[in-house]
């Protein structure tokens, strides 16, 4: 186990959280994607709560997955350090701080999902967390 992964198990067992992953299938992720990728659902829970999503693996893990016949799971870290951030509840502003003030109209149902995905994460997350502990889940990195 390296040190992110440690980091990662340190986190969960800071905040006695059970962290659960299983592998669903392997297709497109994002809208999109012409490439498959291997999908997993995880799910966190402690006594304050559970958060659980899909996740889309990156298409070099689900590749070398595929070629050495190894279907180990992404990692707590894995997981825990793509998520966690805070989202600004507030569209208009989130849409300046990430960068997608230029995108084209077209694209304004797609960003719009994307906040709305991120901020019910972020509030899922503040329900199980104490503001402390979210900030440890930040720095895992």
């Amino acid at each position: 186990m390296n040190e992110y992964e440690k980091q990662a198990e340190q986190f969960l067992t800071d905040t006695g959280t059970i962290f659960d992953i299983r592998y669903l299938r392997t297709g497109p992720y994002f809208r999109d994607d012409k490439e498959s990728r291997d999908i997993y659902q995880f799910t966190l829970s402690n006594t304050r709560g559970s958060y659980s999503a899909q996740f889309g693996d990156s298409l070099q893990s689900t590749m070398d997955r595929a070629r050495y016949n190894d279907h180990k799971s992404p990692t707590a870290y894995d997981i825990l350090a793509v998520i966690g951030d805070y989202v600004e509840p507030i569209f208009n502003e989130w849409v300046l701080e990430m960068g997608y003030s230029d995108a084209p109209m077209r694209d304004y149902l797609k960003i719009r999902a994307i906040h709305d995905a991120c901020l019910a994460e972020s509030v899922a997350l503040a329900r199980m967390f104490t503001p402390g502990q979210l900030e440890q889940l930040r720095e895992i990195n």
